[in-house]
């Protein structure tokens, strides 16, 4: 039997971003990434980012993955 595979529903990195009053361009190049990539994950462009990527930018947030990110299986 096969695994249900989690998906990206959303995220609340605008939302985020905007309390702790930083910029797009800033967290990408916090967690070296492109700007354009951090904004096709903002915009629910791509369906599944991987992990490390996930962490950077929760690290980057200073908030907990489940925080940022919505999942749904």
């Amino acid at each position: 039997m096969k695994k249900p595979r989690e998906k990206l529903e959303g995220n609340r990195i605008p939302e985020l971003l905007s309390i702790k009053n930083m910029k797009r361009v800033e967290l990408a190049n916090l967690i070296g990434i492109s700007e354009a990539h951090l904004s096709k994950i903002i915009n629910n462009k791509t369906k599944c980012i991987s992990l490390p990527i996930a962490l950077k930018i929760s690290m980057g947030l200073n908030e907990s993955i489940e925080n940022v990110f919505i999942f749904r299986v």
